[in-house]
């Protein structure tokens, strides 16, 4: 994936530096700079006349020089080369643009230059991701604990529920039979009164059946003891 995003950026880097460079340099560059075309070597004269005595030989093609001065009759240019010699050479090996290497050498190292800098982009964005997936790591480690904590407690709820549940049932339950046994209570202990009712009525009945009968013997032995 890296290598194919690498080769699409470095085909339109190389197409965009490309056409920079052919619609650029005629307004860009210095008009007095010239280009020794092809690979040749050119010699640089004192005259514009080939038969000149030479200044300088082996000028080989991509070679930067200035125009000092142009004889368009002759078809020569007075020249500075980088050495700082001055002479003429045939306007036929000079061109403004800079040689075809020239231009494939600077795209080439602008490529590797932008190379360098998108591969450092693209390390240095693969370390951001691979901190930033060991932190969500790290959060997703803590989320499920946290989800595990939260379920145990969810069950431990549910537990707790069920029992309370269970409690209020069983706590019912004795409810009911404490009322059921107030009631048996409360039933035996009006059965109780009743018998100590009846039991009291039948005392006094029988107290005052033997008070009679007491008194019936009584008036019988005073009649007994009168005669």
């Amino acid at each position: 994936m890296c290598l194919s995003i690498r080769r699409f950026i470095n085909c339109s880097v190389s197409v965009g530096l490309l056409l920079i460079v052919h619609t650029g340099n005629a307004d860009t560059e210095d008009t007095s700079i010239r280009f020794i075309v092809d690979k040749i070597y050119v010699t640089v004269r004192q005259s514009a006349d080939k038969t000149s005595p030479v200044v300088e030989r082996g000028l080989t093609s991509g070679s930067v020089v200035s125009v000092v001065q142009e004889d368009a009759d002759n078809g020569y240019n007075l020249i500075e080369t980088s050495r700082g010699n001055q002479g003429w050479v045939h306007s036929r090996y000079l061109q403004r643009d800079p040689t075809a290497d020239m231009k494939v050498e600077g795209l080439e190292r602008k490529i590797e230059e932008l190379t360098a800098a998108t591969d450092m982009d693209l390390r240095r964005e693969l370390e951001e991701s691979r901190l930033l997936s060991q932190k969500l790591s790290g959060e997703n480690i803590n989320i499920e604990r946290k989800m595990k904590e939260i379920t145990l407690a969810s069950k431990n709820l549910t537990k707790i529920t069920g029992n309370n549940r269970t409690l209020i049932e069983d706590n019912q339950a004795l409810q009911n039979r404490v009322d059921s046994l107030e009631a048996t209570l409360e039933q035996k202990a009006s059965d109780q009164s009743t018998r100590f009712f009846i039991y009291g009525g039948l005392l006094v009945l029988a107290t005052l059946i033997l008070n009679s009968l007491l008194a019936s013997i009584r008036r019988r032995r005073s009649y007994n003891t009168d005669w």
